[in-house]
């Protein structure tokens, strides 16, 4: 037989195969689920500038619970509050890994760092990183996100004195990643940029981005078998995380220069306090780092330029939270302390609500299943890979009265359990207390010290822009003094 008409006969039979395997289905508990192509299987419908929108799409033709190939990648999408409980937190021993992909592999230094690790490695980890919340303190972070936030408060107020508007991603960025950067590493960005800062800009900040855009783009070689090792020789040369390793290298090797295991400065030096119990491995120490760093300035940013988006087009909800805020700490007051979370209902609310209605994670991160298993009358095979669909979780009107509506009054008399901004489980969001602390803090502190107005009689466009995490178009509001 001619040489071609066999490669033709074997490319034909895997094309046959893979249409095959991906839409037929012997098991009664498959979910419903888009038709699947050969080779990308459902990959196409994440192209392009939005497709979280896309799969909120599919989740209203298909129900709660669907399936999707991302390239051969079984994969299942799930937004019914039941099953998510019974998933990742009744059944989170099943569920409690990733599935191995080059673009973790890679970002994640050989699947080293919390969220990429799986198993025993993952366990391990968490463990030492509970202990680090607990030693170098809480306290210490609250000292810290209070300090940023009167400088944060400082910078806006010189655009209330210019008339200049102001363009809050750079300033949010900045806000988040000091928090971060100061419980880590004891360093810190200047809200006007200097010549010192441009090795954290070019060697942190812009990586980050870049590290979000491409965790959020689902390539074909992370998901294609066939593709997978040339991809992850490619990401050799192409790691959008280098410049980010490059630089924990850095602080790394000025810590152990420093270190002091009687005064343990940061994050960063209770890590290599712990390096015994790491088996000396620096490498897991820089990516634990680079979790805290991405993980914990990018969502906390993203939600407070959402805020001030979101207080200049409804500025009845912004006067409603002022006059709360006000009769509690009083005009007087030059700054809101967390102590008065508690007092606040309705900018507790407000808070509650921004996470809802842009949430800026709308997948979270996926996890996979170890074993076979079916849960609610979902099959889920082994090495599934499951999305808790946190947008559609919040957008839903199975869940909530005029979810497209912006009405934080809906948390006054509700509880609702679909709402779970920062996962569940033994694998949620480990800074969640921290996060929270942050968002009370920044947020309380702008509406007492400011007024956000839209430039012009309309409304700023509220469209998402979608990577790893969804953050608003680049806009400008102008800023009123409220003192």
């Amino acid at each position: 037989m001619d040489s071609s008409l066999v490669l033709l006969s074997l490319v034909l039979f895997y094309f046959i195969y893979h249409l095959i395997t991906k839409n037929v289905f012997t098991n009664k508990s498959t979910p419903p689920g888009p038709f699947a192509l050969p080779i990308l299987g459902n990959l196409l419908a994440l192209q392009g500038p939005s497709p979280h929108l896309k799969v909120l799409e599919l989740t209203q033709k298909y129900g709660r619970v669907f399936r999707f190939w991302m390239g051969d990648q079984y994969s299942l999408f799930i937004s019914d509050p039941d099953l998510v409980r019974e998933v990742f937190v009744k059944n989170f021993e099943n569920f409690s890994d990733r599935v191995p992909i080059p673009s973790y592999n890679m970002i994640g230094s050989g699947y080293r760092g919390l969220s990429s690790s799986g198993g025993s490695h993952w366990k391990s980890i968490k463990d030492i990183l509970v202990k680090t919340f607990a030693k170098t303190s809480l306290k210490k972070a609250a000292d810290i996100t209070a300090d940023e936030t009167v400088k944060f408060i400082d910078t806006i107020k010189e655009f209330t004195k210019t008339g200049e508007p102001f363009t809050p991603r750079k300033y949010c960025q900045t806000y988040s990643m000091n928090i971060m950067l100061r419980f880590v590493f004891s360093k810190f960005l200047n809200y006007k940029d200097s010549p010192k800062d441009k090795e954290l800009i070019e060697g942190l900040i812009k990586p980050m981005d870049k590290v979000f855009v491409h965790l959020g783009a689902g390539h074909l070689g992370d998901y294609v078998k066939i593709f997978q090792p040339l991809y992850f020789f490619f990401l050799q040369f192409a790691d959008p995380s280098i410049q980010i390793k490059k630089y924990i290298e850095k602080e790394i090797k000025e810590h152990q220069d420093t270190f002091d295991k009687e005064n343990i400065r940061d994050i960063l030096d209770f890590l290599l306090s712990e390096l015994d119990s790491l088996n000396g491995d620096l490498k897991t120490v820089r990516a634990l780092a680079q979790d805290y760093l991405i993980a914990g300035s990018e969502t906390a940013s993203g939600t407070i330029e959402w805020f001030i988006m979101l207080m200049a087009n409804y500025p009845e909800t912004q006067e409603k939270a002022y006059s709360e805020l006000i009769n509690v700490v009083g005009k007087d007051c030059q700054y809101v302390p967390l102590e008065k979370r508690s007092a606040t209902v309705h900018v507790n609310n407000v808070i509650k609500e921004v996470m809802r209605f842009h949430p800026i994670g709308p997948w979270g991160m996926p996890r996979s299943t170890n074993n076979e298993i079916t849960l609610n009358s979902v099959h889920f095979p082994k090495g599934t890979q499951v999305f808790m669909h946190l947008h559609h979780m919040f957008k839903s009107e199975e869940f909530w009265d005029e979810p497209n509506e912006f009405k934080p009054e809906r948390f006054l008399n509700s509880a609702y359990d679909s709402f779970i901004p920062f996962g569940l489980g033994s694998r949620n969001c480990i800074g969640q207390s921290l996060a929270n602390d942050e968002l009370y803090v920044s947020i309380a502190n702008l509406l007492l010290n400011f007024k956000f107005e839209r430039v012009g009689d309309e409304l700023i466009d509220e469209t998402e822009l979608f990577g790893l995490t969804v953050h608003p178009n680049l806009f400008s509001v102008n800023v009123k003094s409220r003192k």
